[in-house]
């Protein structure tokens, strides 16, 4: 288990240049209700926006991308990991 006053700077820190108004930001500064969307929603915006041919699909305080994202909660086959 990782030392959460070790970790929170680093987060902090990342937080802050990522997208520093917070969480339900999407790249550009753009306000999007990111907490009341489940990862599936999140990751549906996030192809939309690439369909358009957006700069970025980063989302949220970290600024995930599509594909991060995606690998993250997807199995191979499409099905969120447990």
């Amino acid at each position: 288990m990782t030392d959460s006053s070790k970790v929170k700077p680093l987060l902090d820190f990342i937080g802050k240049v990522e997208s520093s108004k917070g969480y339900n930001y999407e790249y550009g500064n753009k306000k999007l209700d990111l907490s009341n969307m489940t990862i599936k929603e999140v990751l549906e915006h996030q192809e939309k926006r690439r369909g358009e041919n957006v700069t970025s699909s980063a989302v949220g305080r970290y600024q995930f991308i599509y594909k991060t994202l995606r690998d993250l909660v997807l199995t191979e086959s499409g099905k969120e990991k447990n």
